[in-house]
């Protein structure tokens, strides 16, 4: 026959219950939060990388040619004109284009507006739609076709080998890759390792970056002349 429990047992009994309960219902608690916590903590992640928090940008103009013959434009511009308008109006001038061109000729794949400026950054199916749309001169290919194609590669040339930059003929760098570019106020980077650039004042070369040659806004305001990058 099962001993009856004394009054004493007996509260004794419901308060370990009482704290067991309690127990558990801590540590569901602690585990809620974690989980909710956890789950906020991924929802602000994925809205930032949406937003392009976690994207690495270019601080200046920059023109990238990738390896696929893509073009990739981030531009930074001031403006006093409403974002908005300025979103809806680059947005019309692409979908116009893309509905000639063919689609995907041109996306934009990033548009932020900050206190005092824009970033877009575009991206062009080849150096052709770029030149096309843009207005701006830009021929990417092999250096001995250049010539075939309207770009003569005539001038002198800074050769890059090492720490060292003397001058140079194109004729030189025919059995290499080779950018022509009219434009000015922005940097060009290539998919390879720059072997000679155009001798001019206004394009430079920090031998940091081997893949870069920045082209310097002219204070006089005249036309950029073409602009000649050699690399492979």
């Amino acid at each position: 026959m099962e001993r009856q429990l004394t009054e004493e047992e007996y509260r004794l009994r419901r308060l370990r219950h009482r704290r067991a309960v309690l127990r558990k219902k801590r540590r569901e608690r602690r585990i809620l939060l974690i989980v909710t916590g956890a789950a906020l903590a991924g929802a602000i992640f994925f809205i930032a990388l949406a937003n392009g928090a976690f994207e690495k940008r270019s601080g200046e103009n920059l023109l990238t040619i990738k390896e696929d013959g893509t073009i990739v434009y981030e531009e930074i511009e001031r403006t006093d004109s409403d974002p908005a308008d300025v979103k809806k109006f680059v947005r019309s001038e692409i979908e116009a284009y893309n509905a000639k061109n063919g689609k995907n000729s041109i996306r934009l794949q990033r548009f932020d507006a900050g206190k005092e400026s824009i970033y877009l950054r575009t991206l062009y199916r080849d150096a052709s739609v770029y030149s096309d749309f843009t207005g701006y001169d830009l021929f990417v290919g092999k250096a001995n076709g250049a010539r075939s194609a309207g770009y003569p590669a005539d001038g002198s040339y800074i050769c890059v080998r090492g720490e060292k930059k003397q001058e140079a003929s194109a004729d030189a760098f025919d059995s290499e890759r080779v950018v022509a570019i009219r434009e000015w106020g922005l940097t060009v980077s290539v998919p390879g390792q720059i072997s000679a650039y155009s001798e001019d004042s206004d394009v430079t070369y920090q031998s940091s970056e081997k893949d870069r040659i920045k082209i310097n806004k002219r204070s006089d305001g005249t036309p950029a002349g073409l602009t000649y990058i050699f690399y492979k």
